[in-house]
């Protein structure tokens, strides 16, 4: 037969454990978002015409601007050197990259001499907007 003496050396030793924390709705918190992201929604029909583009330099172009759209929460958004740098996009393909957005409809562009281009995404007319575009 065994003893009690024998059982307490397999027991574990108490840990303090904080008890389970709930919001104020009763949900658990969300863990932060860490690092940078692209903010949405972009429109699927916006990004089809980007993809129409000629390179892949539209592509991330309109990265770029969905990007910056989502720090500044703006409709204009200033496209900067640092933008620029940040996705590895030349100044002089930049310039001919958002040309050729403006030219298909995409963006509006503004520039001001001695200024960065202000930049607004346009809607994009196209005819998969009341539809989904997997068809």
């Amino acid at each position: 037969m065994e003893r009690a003496d024998d059982l307490e050396s397999f027991r574990l030793p108490s840990v303090d454990v904080p008890p389970y924390q709930r919001t104020k709705t009763g949900r658990r918190a969300a863990s932060r978002q860490r690092g940078a992201f692209i903010r949405g929604p972009i429109l699927l029909a916006w990004l089809d015409g980007v993809l129409r583009l000629p390179g892949r330099m539209p592509l991330v172009v309109a990265l770029a601007l969905a990007y910056q759209t989502g720090l500044e929460g703006s409709g204009n958004v200033r496209f900067t050197r640092k933008l620029m740098t940040r996705f590895g996009i030349p100044l002089r393909t930049c310039h001919d990259v958002l040309a050729k957005m403006e030219a298909a409809g995409l963006v509006a562009v503004t520039k001001r001499a001695g200024r960065c281009r202000e930049v607004k995404i346009l809607d994009a007319n196209s005819d998969c907007r009341d539809v989904t575009c997997d068809e």
